[in-house]
């Protein structure tokens, strides 16, 4: 690690926290990690394999809350799409949050409920399907 962000990661999007859940996430994990507070794991889009939260997947996460920035609002967590992928985080193996990579856009369910929409190009979600 080299001035607290993990190889291979990019410096945080220019966005709040408030309005970007994953950017919300992706800082958060970042000083975890860092610090050892806690263990971080996710399942990577369609993968069913809970891996742990590494650089890699943190550099996804930077393209996730970049392509959505200032997209996100307020939104259903209850629709479910076939055509949807989902990306899991687990924080100390609690549940955290699922990101849904739906055909127009992604949607970000937190574990307690409150769900979030960011509209994104099919290009955009294309790239995000496969970190």
């Amino acid at each position: 690690m080299r001035n607290g962000t993990a190889r291979g990661t990019r410096a945080a999007p220019a966005a709040t926290a408030d309005a970007s859940p994953t950017l919300t996430l992706w800082r958060r994990a970042q000083d975890e990690l860092a610090s050892g507070a806690a263990r971080w794991t996710w399942s990577a889009p369609g993968r069913p394999t809970i891996a742990p939260l590494d650089a890699d997947a943190l550099a996804w996460l930077s393209r996730v809350t970049q392509g959505a920035q200032g997209r996100w609002g307020d939104a259903d967590g209850h629709a479910e799409l076939p055509a949807a992928v989902e990306a899991r985080w687990w924080r100390d193996g609690w549940p955290y949050a699922t990101l849904r990579i739906e055909p127009d856009g992604v949607r970000w369910v937190e574990a307690g409920g409150r769900a979030r929409f960011a509209p994104l190009d099919p290009a955009t979600l294309q790239q995000l399907r496969n970190p």
